[in-house]
């Protein structure tokens, strides 16, 4: 099994996405363009872990993800944990949890002090803009899509 390991801010919204649709980042809708290429990527098999400190909201990080279009494709275990401080310890922690995980990519707009095994599957996203084209290639391709 694959595994995207997903933030939020600087990800999924966006200053640009605030700008498209007003209001705050936090309260603005999920980038559309990001959203479709997850549907597409997940679409072949990956599952989506929220990484995102929003992941202690149940609520409303899921709430997010279905105005993305997204819950469909959340793993059952589909967050790391929600009191943790170490973004890197946390994923790491889960993936420990989950030895059925054979590869997984992390999508986040911050480097969270990220492993060296880490921060060789780490697209790091705009954190203004949000994710690019040569991540969203990157990740696709993972997927084994032609971009």
């Amino acid at each position: 099994m694959k595994i995207i390991f997903l933030d939020f801010d600087g990800v999924l919204l966006t200053w640009r996405t605030r700008m498209a649709y007003g209001g705050s980042c936090s309260s603005g809708k999920p980038d559309r363009v990001v959203c479709d290429l997850l549907d597409r990527v997940c679409s072949v098999g990956p599952r989506i872990v929220v990484s995102s400190a929003w992941r202690d909201t149940e609520r409303p990080c899921k709430q997010k993800l279905r105005q993305g279009g997204l819950m469909r494709f959340l793993h059952e275990d589909w967050r790391t944990d929600p009191k943790g401080f170490n973004r890197s310890k946390e994923v790491s922690d889960w993936l420990s949890a989950h030895p059925e995980v054979c590869d997984y990519r992390i999508l986040d707009d911050e480097d969270h002090g990220w492993t060296p095994e880490q921060n060789a599957k780490f697209l790091a996203c705009h954190p203004m803009e949000g994710m690019q084209s040569p991540e969203m290639e990157a990740l696709a391709k993972w997927a084994g899509l032609r971009p």
